[in-house]
């Protein structure tokens, strides 16, 4: 995992980090898969008829790096 952006790997993993999974209280250990389901619906829930925001969203969202959020989500749990 390189740390090139604010101790993440890339702008859109920290964005995604700082953004929306930072207002979300976990309590157990999450899959990469888990975090990207949330990101997404987060981010098309309220966008639906905007197709063009969509795939700008969709190409950003693409860039994470949902496993290192794993990692670091799940690395802060007190368990």
């Amino acid at each position: 995992m390189a740390s090139n952006y604010n101790g993440y790997s890339n702008y859109a993993t920290w964005r995604i980090n700082n953004d929306i999974l930072s207002k979300c209280d976990f309590t157990e250990p999450i899959e990469a898969f888990e975090l990207e389901d949330i990101v997404t619906t987060v981010v098309f829930r309220e966008n639906e008829e905007q197709r063009l925001m969509q795939e700008y969203a969709a190409a950003f969202i693409s860039k994470v790096d949902f496993e290192e959020l794993a990692y670091m989500i799940n690395k802060n749990i007190n368990l």
